[in-house]
């Protein structure tokens, strides 16, 4: 009697079908393609990513876009390919494969060819094994147009809304987390939603000096409303945290005499250990003014869970990138004498490479002996 499960999962199998082409796709070589494809429906465009390694086909990623009057399929190519790429050098150089012939091609490809170093290559296959890459990917192109069709992108919000007695429907969400290792290499990031879709270049990440989990949210959210003069406020802000961050973001708000909804997500916990599965968390929603534990299946709590699965993406992200530049300078550090031991004594101390540079000799000679203070000074010299 369970109707609309047993719809959803017909759906699935329908899905899954007509995708039988990604498991005839083998070339038995260790070949690499980046695949971009795509489509739009009368409001919305989608683009699809495929990512072939080795052969095999090991992921793929996609956005909506709305469009309007003005929409050209051969602009949305470009962005697809500039944001992608951006200017970082991809650690695997992979031929790309495009589903149609664009205008200004070759303006492209010069431009990648600047990003990898080497000659990029972008070319639209016509026939073999390549081709069906790009049928795969407009085949999922379709399948997600279609599922996006059939979403009322107003109604969970306004769901959530009345569930959460807020004071407006969400719109436009900016979703906080932060993430560290050990307190090396904390930062914060703020993702944006609004209308249905994420609003990237809305996004911020933040270096972070605080130590515990409830500072750094602190800071991260001073920070925030510090910028409310230059990009107004949303409806709603949501937390990766339980009720004690959302106390602190109510008072930073109070503070401040803004009036702004705010509910926090709290994981849970299996075991004693964090919990994300996708759909399967009985994750805990708090407000102002109540505790909801919802079904893992309420299309509520997922709709929180999915911003903040995203803001986590992006703070790990950060972070990662962060980590990376903080182990090259580490290194630098350990060639001048100073073990990686005392590279992490000192970052508890200063925080970061940069505070450690401006500090005196003084200073570094209270966390290490002189001769260490010594290199450390003339390394930054």
């Amino acid at each position: 009697m369970r109707f609309e499960e047993a719809g959803e999962i017909r759906d699935r199998i329908l899905r899954i079908s007509r995708s039988e082409i990604k498991s005839e796709i083998d070339f038995a070589s260790s070949e690499n393609y980046d695949i971009f494809v795509v489509k739009n429906s009368v409001s919305r465009a989608v683009v699809v990513r495929i990512f072939m390694r080795n052969g095999k086909i090991i992921s793929s990623t996609h956005d909506f876009i709305n469009i309007n009057e003005a929409y050209f399929e051969d602009e949305l190519y470009y962005r697809a390919l500039l944001d992608y790429y951006k200017e970082e050098k991809p650690p695997i150089i992979a031929p790309i494969l495009i589903a149609k012939e664009i205008e200004g091609l070759s303006t492209i490809e010069d431009h990648l060819s600047n990003i990898f170093e080497k000659k990029a290559n972008i070319s639209v296959p016509k026939r073999s094994k390549r081709r069906d890459l790009i049928r795969l990917a407009l085949l999922n192109a379709d399948e997600l147009l279609k599922k996006d069709k059939k979403i009322d992108h107003t109604k969970i919000p306004l769901e959530l809304q009345e569930l959460c007695s807020l004071e407006t429907t969400p719109s436009r969400v900016e979703v906080f987390d932060n993430s560290h290792m050990s307190g090396i290499a904390t930062v914060g990031a703020m993702i944006v939603y609004e209308d249905g879709k994420y609003e990237k270049s809305s996004y911020r990440t933040y270096h972070l000096d605080a130590k515990d989990e409830y500072g750094q949210m602190r800071e991260t959210l001073s920070r925030r409303v510090a910028g409310f003069t230059k990009s107004s406020p949303p409806d709603l802000w949501i937390l990766d945290g339980g009720s004690t961050l959302l106390k602190l973001a109510l008072d930073i708000l109070a503070s401040n005499a803004i009036k702004l909804d705010v509910i926090a997500i709290s994981k849970e916990k299996i075991d004693a250990k964090t919990h994300r599965a996708k759909g399967r968390a009985n994750d805990i929603l708090y407000t102002k003014d109540s505790v909801f534990r919802l079904q893992n299946s309420d299309k509520r709590l997922q709709w929180v869970q999915n911003l903040r699965d995203e803001a986590h993406r992006s703070a790990i992200t950060f972070h990662k990138k962060t980590k990376l530049k903080l182990d090259k300078e580490s290194k630098l550090l350990n060639l001048n004498g100073i073990s990686h031991a005392k590279v992490q004594k000192l970052l508890k101390v200063f925080g970061t490479f940069s505070e450690l540079k401006n500090a005196s000799f003084e200073e570094i000679s209270t966390v290490l002996n002189t001769k260490d203070a010594k290199n450390i000074k003339r390394f930054y010299k």
